[in-house]
């Protein structure tokens, strides 16, 4: 018994056991007889489709990119398209043609408005113009492309705001001729004035719901008859690239030193923020908030911690809390025409959405 050898001894000595086949790769072993034989598990066929496969996917990625690719410079090119057409919703054109047409005279355009939160105040630039045949000096017509607008044919003093002085002397006399053509050439210091209007600033602290308005009044005399001239109307441009601009004008009169009463044009002028500047502000405030609560949640999970915590986990939170410290002034900067914190809403209530606060 001692001698004998086990059935599995002997088994395996006869028919030696193969080892576990291997997806996808062929097994070699060598036989009794030497001879080796194959496993013909993975064919030939196999191979081929593993590459198509592979080939089919690279295409496949190509394609994607080269599709992403297009739709990005489609998106593009249509966002292009905004800019056409763009200066017309700046134009008075449509204006001017409707005065010409139902109320021919004389107005003031304000082409240009700059808006100072700082100071407060409020700069615009007229430009004085005439509508109707009876009103334009001939040659000067296609200001602001209307055919039948230009600059008056009559000398004028433009007064502001009740001014001894008067902000514009215009003298058609004045305005040069074209050799080439025998138009009269537009110069803008000659027919064009600037003025500046003191904001009331009561909602400042609203921001960025803070609302701006003043109220001023404008008119005009002939300094050669010394009489009074109407002012049809009163309009600047209705957007900034800060502010949304809504003016409301009326008529009015104002009773001048030596007892005149003349008629005038009031002015009322009222700015806000876009609504688009509006819920960035707010994103921003919101962000803000998030980041401290962040910090605090740091905090918290760094106080309740085991002290065999890893160095690296307190490692990645202080780096997370610090990193968090230097974004905050660039999301507070990031707010489009920011106030000072103090006395400012936002200031007050985003005064301890700092980590430092926090910490």
């Amino acid at each position: 018994m001692a001698n004998r050898l086990s059935y599995i001894s002997t088994r395996g000595l006869i028919h030696p056991v193969p080892p576990p086949k291997k997806r996808g790769f062929p097994f070699r072993h060598t036989s009794l007889d030497g001879t080796e034989s194959k496993n013909h598990s993975s064919s030939p066929s196999k191979d081929i489709l593993h590459t198509a496969r592979v080939r089919v996917a690279s295409v496949a990625a190509t394609n994607t990119l080269l599709l992403c690719a297009l739709l990005s410079f489609l998106f593009i090119g249509s966002l292009s398209f905004a800019f056409l057409g763009a200066a017309d919703a700046f134009s008075f054109k449509d204006l001017l043609a409707e005065m010409a047409q139902s109320e021919p005279g004389i107005l003031l355009i304000g082409n240009y408005v700059d808006i100072d939160i700082d100071e407060p105040s409020i700069g615009i630039r007229w430009s004085l113009l005439a509508c109707g045949e009876a009103y334009v000096l001939a040659g000067s017509e296609g200001s602001h492309g209307s055919a039948k607008c230009g600059v008056p044919n009559m000398p004028l003093n433009v007064f502001v705001e009740g001014t001894d002085e008067p902000a514009l002397k215009y003298d058609p006399g004045e305005i040069p001729f074209l050799t080439s053509t025998g138009a009269r050439q537009n110069i803008q210091y000659l027919a064009q004035f600037n003025t500046d209007h003191d904001l009331d600033v009561h909602e400042q602290p609203l921001y960025p719901f803070d609302r701006y308005a003043f109220v001023s009044n404008f008119y005009a005399l002939s300094p050669a008859k010394n009489e009074s001239t109407p002012l049809r109307t009163l309009k600047t441009i209705d957007m900034t690239s800060s502010f949304d601009v809504f003016v409301t004008d009326a008529e009015s009169y104002v009773l001048l030193a030596d007892g005149a009463l003349i008629p005038s044009r009031e002015l009322s002028l009222r700015v806000r923020r876009p609504t688009e500047a509006r819920i960035f502000v707010v994103l921003l405030w919101i962000i803000g908030w998030t980041l401290t609560h962040i910090s605090l949640g740091q905090l918290i999970l760094h106080l309740n911690g085991n002290d065999d915590d890893e160095v690296a986990l307190a490692s990645r939170r202080l780096l997370t809390v610090t990193a968090i410290l230097f974004v905050m002034p660039q999301v507070r900067n990031a707010m489009p025409d920011a106030p000072d914190l103090d006395g400012v809403l936002i200031g007050k209530s985003s005064f301890s959405c700092s980590p430092t606060n926090a910490l």
